[in-house]
């Protein structure tokens, strides 16, 4: 997204709340539909090495008493930058795996994967 589409989203989609990844340039975001699933925090994990700005979204969130951690990245792309790709991507695995374990993990976004990549 960029500013002006997240606050058209944000005024077009009351009934959703959106989590920005960044407040300027390209970024992503999460939506969580409110009164199903009940925002509890959020951490913005920035990639250091990035070229193009890219980081992950980690939002904590529950549905009656089951627990979530929702990840939202979108990495690196092109051919030219494997290698941070496969580094950012090496971190959200990271992040999943230290999830509490009576948390429900799902990750999501846009990985620009290759296959020779995973």
């Amino acid at each position: 997204m960029i500013p002006e589409t997240f606050s058209y989203v944000e005024e077009k989609l009351p009934e959703y709340m959106c989590i920005a990844g960044n407040v300027e340039g390209y970024f992503i975001a999460t939506l969580l539909r409110r009164f199903t699933v009940y925002f509890d925090s959020h951490q913005i994990h920035e990639f250091p090495d990035s070229r193009m700005c890219r980081n992950m979204i980690t939002v904590n969130a529950h549905i009656g008493p089951l627990k979530l951690q929702l990840l939202n990245t979108h990495l690196e792309s092109t051919v030219d930058h494997v290698d941070e790709r496969v580094k950012q991507l090496n971190e959200c695995f990271k992040v999943t795996l230290e999830a509490p374990e009576d948390t429900t993990v799902i990750f999501a976004g846009d990985l620009n994967l290759r296959d020779k990549e995973v």
